[in-house]
């Protein structure tokens, strides 16, 4: 053991050389740290944004700015992280250009142009549809029946779910009501149909996409006879037409885009718009709640089911079944959306006018309406309810929307995406699934994020990645940012600090550069912006060449089996409280430690404010104790009256930004300890009298002639300043600078390191 630590001791003697060689090249003063030290009471000035300043576009050269980004990367990477080496930067380096290659080659508004090639919709699909119509006597309710008529016996339908779906299936009801009536719009009261006004102009969108909209609507849904064309004349005769406004998006990989309508729009003569904060809430209380799985739900599915499948052999070698010999899969609806029809009523709403005095009347769910996710959830439900009873698969199964997703092993893989697809092809009708969606293996992609059972990793895909660092990379952080860029920025931030940690407390930065900002064309970022985007743009080129080093592994995101240890925690203003309890098998707690520390070099006095930081504070001391006992990472729940540190240290990040300090330490720690949460427990504050004694001054003498069960248990002498001293909210200010970020990011290397050579 003594040889070991020092090995250990040796090695972080040398990356500490290279971290300092790396500060020194960037001019950034590191000095080492002990208890006594006043570092974390220096304070820097921090200039605030600068409002009202107009954007502007930058003049470099690309490959000029490429290498000068590439550069910046490396140095932050350098100073954060000593020790890649140049493989590490030589892979970082084909990041970077394989990002702006990416980045540069981006689909847009020409290639959908492009690909729809003039597109006009031919006449005679109008005419068809107008003999139709008259055959109808012009009335919808009996043209919707003519047009779906064919498609019927294709689609969902009564008999369909009745041969299907069980009589204890909760959804069954909404099944019948979807096959019945369709989709219904729940429209607010006082909605008036804009058809008797006309309808509203074409959006400067349309008007320049109208050849790549109008050819996605007339493939995607008339063709498939799931939708109506009329001249425009004849369908303003319709009694309570209302006519959307088309749009366009890009969409990733689609070379076409995606036709999009807008029931938002609110024109003269509309109080309400079709799409309302009235029918989303009428469709989420008609249909249900929508409840999508987690990146935590979905790796938590996987591990459970391995856990679960004790003695099971491979048939293929006789041996116990090893992570080895397990695969996941996906499937996903062919478009999902029109899978579903509208109501009579609905399709009146659901229109566009299209180029040439045409209207298009879908007859089947589209993207654009506030309630087709809800009405989807009905199947998505419905499915996972059929597929997960007993003996129906083999493995385990998740939905996200319409995505299924599973895990099961290698020999059952074939039985398991077979009645999958059975099942969904039996209730939706044959081919509602896309074939070429179907994939396997030991890497796949899961709601955007990379799952590796090889590595144990989950990172981010290669298309996602790539698109999050260029539009990193992209950012000036010397010119004016608008609102929308930071919108998009802090969305990467959020989504990816899930898999690079490091960047969750730093995120909330980008939250906070727009706040309040909705009507500023542009401004310059504060320093504290700067650093958010600098550490970004490094860690985000880092995570794509290094996922495995800087990625997360899976088993950190089960929260399942048993609670191993209660980590029990209070503070006031002046100190902290600490207690730890082994949890039985029949959850039984023993406390096996109890501690105290003084909070008083913080100089929070009486300050209320300071409050959540000292609870903050407290969860992590509570984490480093487990060490100090010598019990594993594992199983561990944290319990307190702190709702706000609870959710703090679950979320990986910190609302207040006195306690960004502290959410650096935490995010260090729960890294480089890799430390499995059981959970979180909020305790009423008159149940934590303990550990709130503890927190003002009480000892281990005093609560044992309270508590008996505390007679004889370990009270630790240990000295916490130095994680004290890191937490400072006074840190907070010295971070908003590159210079002090990096100091600070050292200070906190060299009490981590310490901690961990020492104690773990």
């Amino acid at each position: 053991m003594g040889k070991l630590k020092q090995q250990r001791a040796h090695m972080r003697q040398q990356k500490g050389e290279l971290r300092r060689e790396a500060a020194r090249k960037s001019s950034v003063v590191v000095e080492d740290v002990d208890s006594d030290s006043d570092d974390g009471e220096e304070e820097f000035l921090v200039e605030g944004p600068e409002d009202g300043v107009e954007v502007q576009q930058g003049s470099e050269e690309p490959s000029s700015r490429r290498a000068r980004v590439l550069k910046e990367c490396l140095r932050w990477t350098a100073v954060m992280f000593p020790g890649g080496g140049q493989e590490l930067s030589e892979r970082m380096k084909g990041v970077v250009e394989r990002a702006y290659k990416a980045g540069e080659r981006s689909l847009g508004e020409q290639d959908a142009l492009d690909m729809a090639e003039g597109f006009t919709i031919p006449e005679a699909s109008m005419m068809a549809d107008l003999e139709m119509w008259r055959r109808a006597g012009g009335k919808l309710e009996e043209m919707r029946r003519l047009k779906l008529a064919p498609l019927a016996a294709g689609r969902m339908s009564h008999e369909r779910i009745d041969k299907w779906v069980g009589d204890d299936n909760p959804e069954k009801k909404k099944l019948h009501k979807l096959a019945a009536r369709g989709m219904n719009l729940n429209l607010e009261e006082g909605f008036s149909p804009n058809g008797v006004r006309g309808g509203p102009a074409f959006s400067p969108t349309y008007k320049r996409m109208h050849t790549a909209v109008d050819k996605a609507f007339y493939e995607g849904f008339w063709e498939k006879g799931l939708a109506i064309l009329l001249p425009k004349e004849e369908a303003l005769k319709i009694k309570g037409l209302h006519l959307c406004r088309n749009s366009w998006a890009l969409k990733a990989e689609t070379p076409g885009g995606r036709p999009i309508t807008d029931p938002t729009l609110i024109e003269k003569g509309m109080k309400i718009a079709l799409n309302s904060v009235f029918s989303k809430l009428a469709c989420d209380e008609e249909w249900g709640d929508i409840r999508h799985p987690s990146l935590d739900d979905l790796m938590g599915m996987i591990v459970e089911y391995f856990l679960g499948q004790e003695g099971v052999v491979n048939p293929g070698t006789g041996e116990p079944a090893t992570w080895d010999d397990l695969l996941i899969w996906k499937m996903d609806f062919k478009g999902a959306f029109t899978l579903l029809n509208f109501s009579s009523e609905a399709t009146r709403a659901m229109t566009v006018e299209m180029v040439g005095d045409k209207v298009m009347i879908f007859l089947c769910g589209i993207f654009g309406w506030t309630g087709t996710p809800a009405c989807f959830q009905v199947v998505t439900r419905t499915v996972l309810f059929e597929l997960s009873r007993p003996g129906v698969l083999k493995g385990k199964l998740s939905m996200f929307s319409d995505d299924l997703m599973g895990v099961c092993w290698a020999w059952d893989l074939k039985h398991d995406m077979d009645k999958a697809r059975k099942f969904c092809w039996g209730l939706m009708g044959e081919g509602s699934t896309k074939a070429s969606k179907d994939v396997w293996g030991r890497k796949l992609d899961f709601i955007g994020y990379e799952i590796d059972l090889d590595e144990m990793s989950v990172g981010v895909t290669e298309r996602n990645i790539y698109r999050a660092i260029y539009g990193f990379l992209e950012v000036d952080v010397e010119r004016p940012v608008t609102v929308k860029l930071m919108q998009r920025l802090a969305s990467w931030g959020s989504r990816y600090s899930k898999i690079c940690r490091f960047l969750g407390p730093i995120s909330r930065v980008l939250y906070r550069e727009y706040k309040g900002k909705g009507f500023v064309k542009g401004w310059i970022l504060s320093q504290g912006g700067k650093v958010a985007i600098r550490m970004f743009q490094a860690l985000l080129v880092a995570l794509g060449a290094d996922i495995k080093g800087y990625g997360r592994n899976i088993w950190t995101f089960w929260a399942g089996g048993l609670c191993r240890v209660v980590v029990e925690f209070d503070a006031s203003l002046s100190g902290i409280g600490l207690i730890w309890y082994i949890v039985d098998t029949q959850g039984n707690e023993t406390p096996v430690g109890v501690a105290s520390q003084s909070l008083l070099r913080l100089g929070f006095g009486e300050m209320s404010d300071y409050q959540n930081t000292a609870e903050y504070i407290g969860a992590l001391l509570g984490l480093l104790g487990l060490a100090l006992l010598g019990i594993p990472w594992k199983g561990v729940l944290l319990r307190g009256d702190s709702v706000s540190a609870l959710q703090w240290v679950k979320k990986g990040r910190a609302k207040s930004e006195l306690a960004m300090p502290a959410a650096f330490a935490h995010t260090r720690v729960m890294v480089k300890g890799q430390v499995e949460m059981k959970g979180q427990a909020h305790e009423r504050g008159l149940d934590n009298w303990r550990t709130d004694g503890m927190s003002r001054g009480k000892n281990g003498a005093w609560l044992a002639e309270r508590d008996e069960r505390f007679i004889g248990v370990r009270e630790l002498d240990y000295d916490f300043s130095k994680w004290v001293g890191i937490c400072d909210p006074r840190w907070g200010e010295v971070i908003e600078s590159e210079e002090g970020f990096h100091r600070y990011w050292g200070v906190v290397d060299d009490v981590l390191n310490d901690f961990f050579d020492e104690h773990v």
